[in-house]
């Protein structure tokens, strides 16, 4: 004799019911099924609190002023998850102190994951303060910085944790200024200019970079060769760095020049 109790016909058609309501299907659930019907209206109220909290969260993807948004202990890779794609006017502070827990995570990967993306070209004024300061995230989206006011990047990319920036438009005027932005970025390898000029100076003594990013950043510094800006501005770069682009010689892409002389060509110092 079982010793399993039956459900009564009544409790089974109700609980079916129920799953039906909950998953939005319409189809019979054989009692063999009810298992499966059950995890589905738990993956359902997953989904269904996630809409709820990010539809809330962004503004349905209307959100623009995302100022501390996703700073803190507690963000990174265990609760960013965005729904919908980004264009900030206002992006100070975004990811300051951003972590799993005091973990790393990798941004760029969960943006993908997500299949969303954060449009930085909109942010305005001095937006991009602290952006990233200490944020745990190895790796940083493309930034473009040129509708921000030209101090916006005090202490942006302040953070030990990023390897790597996809990369970074800048003016064309020339005049922003990097007020401690890559302090501190003493993991920072990969970092490539795809636009504008640098025309302050500008300090990665803290970086390990890689040749290709100090080529991209040699190469988008403001020419000042033979004007009264000549000798003003300076580029700063780790003492490893410079041995290594030593050791390279002459660089095609800097006019056939090795590093050190070309800098000194278009009126730079070096530091």
């Amino acid at each position: 004799m079982s010793n399993h109790a039956v459900m009564p016909l009544k409790d089974y058609v109700d609980v079916c019911e129920k799953i039906r309501e909950r998953t939005g299907s319409i189809d019979v659930i054989k009692s063999r099924e009810m298992a499966n019907g059950v995890n589905e209206v738990y993956e359902a109220g997953k989904k269904a609190e996630y809409d709820k909290f990010w539809d809330d969260y962004q503004n349905y993807g209307k959100r623009t002023n995302y100022k501390h948004a996703f700073a803190g202990v507690g963000w990174g890779g265990r609760r960013f998850y965005p729904k919908y794609s980004m264009q900030p006017d206002n992006a100070q502070t975004m990811f300051v102190e951003s972590s799993s827990y005091w973990a790393t995570w990798d941004l760029v990967a969960r943006l993908e994951e997500c299949g969303v993306s954060i449009d930085f070209s909109k942010v305005i004024g001095s937006g991009f303060n602290n952006v990233f300061m200490n944020c745990m995230s190895t790796t940083i989206p493309f930034i473009d910085t040129t509708s921000a006011n030209d101090t916006s990047l005090g202490y942006a990319f302040h953070t030990p944790y990023v390897t790597k920036i996809y990369g970074i438009k800048l003016k064309d005027s020339g005049t922003q200024t990097f007020p401690s932005t890559f302090n501190n970025a003493t993991g920072l390898k990969d970092i490539i200019i795809t636009g504008g000029v640098i025309g302050r100076s500008i300090s990665f003594s803290a970086s390990p970079l890689t040749i290709e990013s100090m080529v991209s950043i040699i190469t988008h510094l403001k020419n000042y060769a033979g004007t009264q800006e000549a000798g003003k501005y300076a580029l700063t770069l780790k003492d490893s760095c410079k041995i290594l682009m030593a050791e390279q010689g002459e660089i095609e892409e800097l006019d056939g020049k090795t590093y050190d002389a070309y800098i000194a060509d278009i009126g730079w110092n070096l530091a």
